[in-house]
């Protein structure tokens, strides 16, 4: 009990790289509009590497807790490889004189749709392996989690297919729309961190 507990303190470390991933993809939507490419881009990839890599020691710290923290581990540890080859390309793209289409190239985009891949992977292995972590503890809060995964992910990829499309828009409405839905896909990868937070909550609380 004491080694899975040791283990269950390493979801800090998730749960910071996955609400910096958030955070990440939130400034990134909005600083769009101002056609702030470069540095943006370049440090949406850095962010989401350091991310990556918290998400790789938190897992590993966690995953004697339960097998789905070890599959989170490697995935993370994709990820990171991903991300970095993301930066790489989109940076060769910069230097052939792309500019700001360096961050729209087939392969670079691959990439950005790996590591969002990669991310409602994680998101879907972490509720459902703390789902069976509390599932005696707290049958309610284990359902939630079980269930969340897909219309919180489902928000997400509908800010990003509507925030290029009110781009379209004129520029006011352009800038609500950004600010509402990069906002919404905030609150839906925020509401997952919670369930997470919650189910380790309620495993400290079982065993005091």
């Amino acid at each position: 009990m004491r080694n899975k507990e040791n283990n269950l303190s390493g979801e800090y470390l998730i749960l910071a790289g996955l609400m910096l991933i958030a955070l990440v993809t939130l400034g990134l939507q909005v600083v769009r509009i101002f056609n702030v490419w470069n540095i943006a881009e370049f440090g949406a990839i850095g962010g989401v590497i350091l991310a990556w890599i918290l998400i790789f020691f938190g897992a590993s710290a966690m995953g004697e807790a339960s097998a789905e923290f070890k599959k989170v581990r490697i995935a993370s540890a994709a990820m990171v490889i991903v991300t970095i080859l993301q930066g790489i390309l989109a940076f060769k793209n910069l230097k052939s004189g792309m500019m700001n289409q360096a961050y729209i190239d087939v392969t670079v985009m691959f990439a950005a749709y790996l590591g969002l891949l990669g991310l409602f992977y994680t998101y879907r292995t972490l509720l459902r392996g703390t789902a069976l972590l509390i599932k005696r503890e707290d049958p309610v809060l284990a359902r939630g989690c079980m269930r969340a995964w897909k219309p919180a992910c489902g928000i997400v990829i509908l800010t990003m297919i509507l925030i290029p499309i009110s781009a379209m828009m004129p520029r006011i409405v352009e800038y609500i729309a950004t600010g509402v839905l990069a906002c919404l896909g905030l609150l839906a990868q925020g509401y997952m961190c919670k369930l997470l937070l919650d189910g380790k909550t309620t495993l400290d609380d079982a065993r005091m």
